[in-house]
């Protein structure tokens, strides 16, 4: 079984991945713990953020090679995923079918709180009001999985 974790930009996916990393449960040791924003940017070293990626290849190309690092890493083995905060849309919803996805909840002021101003956040300069706006855009799908808020859910999850 594989899982992926979704939530907002800043909801902390990639914090709670380098928690889930340091776990001493056996069950935990048994997965490839992946960010899809470093592989994606480990497979694009010349650029040194997603966000200079995206200038210069665009959102549009940007989400295709999103979609195809997400179908190769399909091909691992048992793998937990964070992705980025814009994975989820349809075309990635059908390549994760097989998968568990869980929500890392965060609410949308403590997200902006953490993004406002992060220069390699692509989304980061955009008005807060756009900002929001996408947050609940992004929320419907987000909601279609197992909420999250602590490392001992990951673990329960993952050992049922």
């Amino acid at each position: 079984m594989n899982f992926f974790i979704c939530g907002f930009t800043g909801a902390g996916k990639t914090t709670f991945l380098k928690k889930l990393s340091v776990s001493e449960h056996l069950k935990i040791k048994e997965f490839e713990l992946l960010d899809l924003d470093q592989v994606i940017l480990e497979n694009f070293s010349d650029y040194k953020s997603l966000a200079d990626l995206i200038a210069d290849k665009g959102f549009s190309e940007f989400r295709k090679i999103e979609l195809k690092s997400i179908m190769k890493i399909s091909l691992h083995g048992p793998t937990i995923l964070a992705l980025g905060g814009g994975s989820l849309r349809n075309d990635t919803i059908e390549a994760l079918k097989d998968w568990q996805g869980l929500w890392l909840n965060e609410t949308f002021e403590t997200c902006y709180s953490r993004i406002c101003g992060d220069k390699s956040r692509p989304i980061a300069d955009l008005p807060k009001n756009e900002l929001e706006k996408l947050y609940l855009e992004r929320t419907s799908f987000y909601s279609r999985y197992k909420e999250i808020k602590t490392i001992g859910q990951v673990i329960e999850i993952i050992c049922k």
